[in-house]
């Protein structure tokens, strides 16, 4: 956390940081207009638990944003070539629109979307696992530069699948 107050001094931002387990939180419930969460879900094999304690942190009205990579599709294909032990470490079962709907969806929630995000991105593929690094970084570089031109997402590029809920007002 060094680095991060570091950070927030030199920029003049007043931040809480806290480096918590999200299971024994010490923010009390409804303490965020918005919750985050990037590739974090993933690694449980009970996310709904996960996210049950990402709408706990909302307010009423607040929005939980939830993104894991999208190994679903073609990223996951070219991962379980590249690197299965790393994919191993993944729930794949979550990775799609309808099963990360079904996360999300509950009596406290208001409206839940489940859509593919960002542009073509290589840096999701240990590709240094089968071709040499400087060859690998060299295409990753390539590929990031494509999807900085990339005019639109594009459903199986997309790197990312994110689950957006909004908590029913009270």
């Amino acid at each position: 956390m060094h680095v991060a107050d570091r950070l927030f001094r030199h920029l003049g931002i007043k931040g809480d940081l806290r480096c918590e387990d999200l299971f024994q939180s010490s923010f009390p419930e409804g303490s965020f207009d918005v919750v985050y969460s990037l590739g974090v879900v993933e690694h449980f094999d009970n996310p709904k638990l996960v996210v049950e304690h990402h709408l706990r942190l909302l307010r009423p009205g607040g929005v939980g944003l939830i993104a894991i990579p999208n190994y679903g599709g073609l990223y996951g294909q070219l991962q379980s070539w590249l690197d299965p032990a790393n994919l191993s470490l993944h729930n794949l079962t979550i990775m799609n629109s309808t099963a990360l709907k079904a996360l999300a969806s509950g009596p406290d929630v208001d409206r839940v979307e489940a859509y593919s995000f960002g542009r073509v991105n290589a840096w999701l593929l240990s590709l240094d696992a089968k071709i040499p690094r400087p060859l690998a970084h060299g295409f990753q570089y390539l590929a990031n530069a494509v999807g900085l031109i990339q005019p639109f997402d594009i459903g199986p590029i997309c790197p990312l699948l994110v689950v957006e809920f909004h908590k029913r007002d009270r």
